[in-house]
């Protein structure tokens, strides 16, 4: 006769699961991660673990997000809110206003993502989560580049790179340094563009964020042909290409 596992283990497994998930999300293997992050949700809510249900809500609407399914994404994302405002899980409800903002964003509605990133900055600013608060704020930067509001976006990027200076965070300084190379780059300020964009290099090369190096050379590479430097151009596109 078989036996159901005891909550303990299976309370386990729905973490390992979750974990999988997770790291198929990272691999770019958004089925695979959608069919195991269900199987951890079915666990959780067995379970009544209410802020881990959440938090896999949030993952299965992350991986909705990149696939470009936008309606599944604010459905799983708006469960999540939902949830976390009932357990008065600030730091959750700040993060599924921040991925709610995200999916309005990734479909142009300026508007909603902005009011939605304004919600989770106010939360992750009184909770004192100064890691997360300087996401949300490179978000509203990058909100605002690609509207070509760039002195909004500078004065939100500023922000984001005096955090992310101050709590050592490097993966997250080196992309608002990319962030802001963007924006001299629209403008044509080239050598104000390399300046950024070499500094973010230089980081991303010290802590191994390959995708990030590659992304990267690509925008200094984008540059040097704004410049008419075409053999530099070429340099950096063919290191850029090595890596993705």
């Amino acid at each position: 006769v078989s036996e159901a596992p005891p909550k303990e283990a299976r309370s386990g497994i729905g973490s390992a699961l979750n974990n999988i998930g997770t790291t198929y999300i990272d691999l770019g293997q958004y089925n695979r991660a959608l069919e195991v992050l269900q199987q951890a949700l079915e666990i959780r809510r067995a379970l009544g673990k209410r802020e881990e249900e959440a938090t896999i809500l949030g993952n299965i609407g992350s991986v909705y997000n990149l696939l470009g399914e936008y309606s599944k994404a604010l459905e799983f994302f708006q469960q999540a809110l939902a949830i976390s405002k009932e357990l008065g899980d600030h730091s959750g409800e700040a993060t599924a206003l921040n991925n709610i903002g995200a999916v309005h964003d990734n479909q142009s509605q300026y508007t909603q993502a902005l009011e939605f990133y304004q919600q989770a900055l106010k939360i992750r600013k009184a909770i004192g989560d100064r890691a997360e608060e300087a996401t949300t704020l490179n978000n509203i930067g990058n909100l605002y580049i690609k509207q070509g509001q760039y002195s909004q976006a500078l004065e939100f990027l500023q922000q984001a790179l005096a955090i992310s200076k101050r709590i050592g965070d490097r993966s997250g300084e080196a992309t608002v340094l990319n962030n802001i190379g963007n924006i001299y780059d629209n403008q044509s300020q080239y050598p104000k563009a390399l300046e950024f964009y070499q500094q973010a290099l230089a980081i991303h090369k010290e802590i191994g964020n390959r995708a990030n190096e590659g992304n990267t050379l690509n925008n200094i590479g984008g540059v040097y042909k704004s410049l008419g430097h075409y053999p530099k151009a070429l340099e950096f596109y063919q290191q850029a290409l090595e890596i993705h």
